[in-house]
């Protein structure tokens, strides 16, 4: 009797040891390269590299998993209570963890225990290492900790954030979001106390409080270039800031339910958010739309993206790990493969993702020449269109009844980018006035004129021959506004 109780006592010490046990992975997510399986997992990083991944655990493992395959590698006991957040150093030869029992601790990639900070009151629930590799910043229920990570000294503690009420009352101060600038000279905070920070890292005071949260702030990242910086709030929505002035530059809204995480891309051109409606999304950052969306079957809890924006992870509680190709065609939701090319023109003008998602697989599915030659017969046709119906409205600028003149301004105006191409050519018209409404004209023409070109660059970037390469590169010309993002893809697909 006493051989089987120690038994079973081995038996539950070895799997607390290990973790809970690997689950077998059911059919690949769609869109996905690799993924793990169902697990109990809280946060994720990517190494420098790219070769690893490393995920916190609910019991307090941490997990190193292969960057390409998502197969683990090896896992070891971080802390006596959950991993709540794990990242690489920046070198890639050690990692950061933090947990439930008020600890920072860095080990190497083998598991052996590096060097832990101590200090923290409550749980330690987000740890960020600065670009430098000199300092690390950890939150807790006082605030904000930055460590040196020569000495291992604190530095610094950010108490400006503050929970409303009684500060006897239950809840305490969580601060879920972190990111450092990209000189390390900035970092970017939000709290249950429903506003995000902007801190001076070295004198340690506020810079800026951005407020109108309805609710915590979900998740948190900053651009590349530190000029923008994303926070979220309730209905799923997506604020861009722009960090200078502390303003409100465009709500990104699509998600059906609240956002659980967001990431920019390295570029800077590209938002990735997950949320509670079970979707992973790409979204344009300067225009707001939507390229691509994947399907989970959970809420994906934190998103990275790899450094050569060629692919993403995610983790979710059913899924696991996820590692996304961020360049494989938008998946159709719609069946529209037999609608032929001209509804999927159509529908590549619409609002609705889906419908654009589908029309694309049009196009895509065909042999490239027969869709490159369809395409550009198609914006050839629309562009001839267009320049006839501006050249007569441009005409008409200098008409000598004052009518038919304010009609063609508000009718170009209208017509917005469709007219571009036009009015740049009548810079040189004989006509002062023309030029004169024709330099007004270009000035407060916008974005491209749908939905379409967009969509159309990704498409020509897939199709990825010296053609669609053109093509693309004719399109940007004609579209300063979505230039950035035809770069970027001309830039990957080499």
């Amino acid at each position: 009797m006493k051989s089987v109780l120690l038994l079973s006592i081995l038996l539950l010490l070895t799997t607390a040891l290990r973790g809970e046990e690997d689950v077998e992975a059911g059919p690949l997510p769609p869109g996905a390269i690799a993924y793990s399986g169902p697990g109990k997992l809280n946060a994720l990083s990517i190494s420098p590299d790219g070769k690893l991944i490393a995920t916190g655990g609910s019991e307090g493992i941490v997990r190193l998993w292969d960057g390409k395959s998502a197969k683990k590698i090896r896992q070891f006991a971080a802390h006596d209570a959950a991993c709540v957040d794990v990242v690489f150093a920046a070198d890639g030869l050690s990692v950061f963890t933090c947990g439930g029992d008020r600890t920072l601790r860095q080990f190497d990639l083998e598991g052996k225990e590096v060097r832990r900070f101590e200090g923290h009151n409550g749980e330690v629930s987000r740890v960020r290492v600065s670009p430098d590799g000199l300092h690390i910043a950890s939150t807790d229920t006082s605030g904000v900790r930055i460590f040196d990570l020569r000495s291992g000294k604190q530095l610094h503690l950010l108490s400006g954030h503050k929970v409303p009420g009684d500060p006897r009352a239950s809840t305490p101060l969580s601060i879920e979001g972190l990111a450092w600038s990209p000189d390390g000279r900035i970092l970017f905070t939000e709290a249950n106390d429903e506003t995000a920070r902007l801190w001076d890292a070295g004198s340690a005071q506020t810079l800026r409080v951005l407020p109108q949260h309805d609710g915590s702030v979900a998740a948190l990242s900053l651009s590349p270039d530190g000029r923008w910086g994303i926070s979220t709030r309730g209905g799923g929505r997506l604020r861009i800031w722009e960090l200078a002035s502390g303003n409100v530059s465009r709500v990104i809204s699509g998600h059906s339910a609240d956002i659980t995480c967001n990431a920019f891309s390295p570029d800077g051109r590209y938002i990735l958010s997950g949320a509670g409606d079970e979707t992973l999304r790409q979204w344009v950052t300067e225009s707001g739309m939507e390229l691509r969306r994947f399907k989970l079957t959970s809420p994906p809890q934190s998103v990275c993206y790899a450094r050569n924006g060629k692919v993403a992870v995610t983790l979710s509680p059913a899924e696991g790990v996820v590692i996304w190709d961020m360049l494989a065609p938008p998946k159709p939701v719609l069946n529209v493969l037999l609608a032929g090319p001209d509804k999927a023109w159509e529908m590549l003008s619409g609002a609705n993702y889906d419908s654009r998602s589908a029309a694309a697989q049009v196009f895509l599915s065909m042999p490239p020449a027969e869709a490159l030659a369809d395409i550009e017969a198609r914006l050839n046709k629309e562009g001839a269109a267009d320049d006839a119906a501006s050249k007569r409205l441009i005409d008409q600028l200098d008409d000598a009844n004052f009518v038919v003149r304010a009609r063609a301004f508000d009718d170009l105006k209208t017509s917005g980018p469709r007219a571009r191409v036009a009015l740049r050519a009548a810079q040189s018209h004989v006509s002062e006035e023309v030029r004169m409404r024709v330099a007004e004209l270009l000035s407060s023409i916008g974005g491209a004129d749908d939905f379409r070109i967009p969509m159309l660059v990704e498409m020509l970037g897939m199709i990825g021959t010296p053609q669609s390469r053109a093509l693309l590169t004719k399109i940007a010309s004609q579209n300063l506004s979505i230039a950035a993002h035809a770069a970027a893809v001309l830039a990957r697909e080499k």
